[in-house]
């Protein structure tokens, strides 16, 4: 079973996902309004878990 600290690295490496697909959705024509509504708060939050679990 992983610690605390390793999932909060797993998260923070992930959190590239969905800031990728911001860039895919903006590049293709989409709103960019929605890609950061969507892609970049997930990113955001996966970030402070990340972030948290590390520091704990």
């Amino acid at each position: 079973m992983a610690t605390p600290t390793t999932l909060g690295w797993v998260l923070l490496v992930q959190a590239n996902t969905p800031v990728a697909d911001a860039v895919i959705v903006i590049r293709n024509g989409g709103s960019a309004r929605h890609a950061v509504a969507v892609h970049a708060t997930t990113a955001a939050l996966l970030i402070a878990t990340g972030s948290v679990l590390i520091l704990r």
